[in-house]
């Protein structure tokens, strides 16, 4: 498939959205069977750089190593391609426990840092994927500062929803004003704090 997606992007046939999402672009399938290749992703990333009619390109789930998806990131930078299938007008995303891995965050996090691309998100949900923690931390980048942007992603420990615009100090500064409501016992700091980034 990654043939016919690279000849429809190199020559721009009437194409401004492509989704090859899934599509064993480095020979590996989801059940992580198959001989791993850079043909593909090397041609689509050739491809990419010389398509100039192109908003999205969905690349996700294609079960690509960091090396890979950091190719077709800067075959897209400086423009405005969407890697992870989201659209410019769309104002919410819901990944919640889609089976994402660590190179589908640096799609997400080149996304998310283009305001042409993203700029009418709001919310993206991006909880229980296996993301990696320098994953999320390109993602939590990529919108910090974006005013009133919520962001749902576990934490290290994986039972915490972190927001954008909430960092450490300000979350522990609401959850001790939780903890002055609720009895004061075993069990409630998580949830207090659960709740002060959920």
């Amino acid at each position: 498939p990654w043939s016919i997606s690279a000849c429809v992007l190199m020559h721009g046939l009437l194409c401004a959205q492509l989704d090859i999402s899934q599509n064993q672009l480095c020979g590996v399938d989801v059940f992580g069977e198959g001989n791993h290749t850079a043909e593909g992703i090397i041609a689509i990333s050739d491809a990419l750089r010389v398509n100039g009619g192109l908003t999205c390109c969905n690349v996700l789930k294609n079960k690509l190593d960091l090396e890979a998806a950091n190719l077709l990131v800067e075959a897209v930078k400086g423009k405005n391609v969407s890697l992870a299938g989201l659209q410019p007008d769309q104002t919410s995303v819901n990944f919640f426990m889609k089976g994402l891995g660590p190179a589908d965050a640096a799609f997400l996090a080149s996304d998310l840092s283009k305001p042409g691309v993203t700029g009418s998100l709001t919310k993206a949900d991006l909880r229980f994927n296996d993301l990696s923690d320098e994953g999320k931390a390109a993602i939590q980048e990529a919108v910090r500062g974006k005013e009133g942007f919520r962001l749902l992603i576990e934490d290290e420990d994986g039972d915490t929803a972190l927001d954008a615009h909430l960092d450490e100090s300000d979350a522990d500064t609401v959850v001790a004003n939780l903890l002055t409501s609720v009895e004061e016992h075993d069990g409630y700091e998580p949830w207090a704090r659960a709740h002060a980034r959920a």
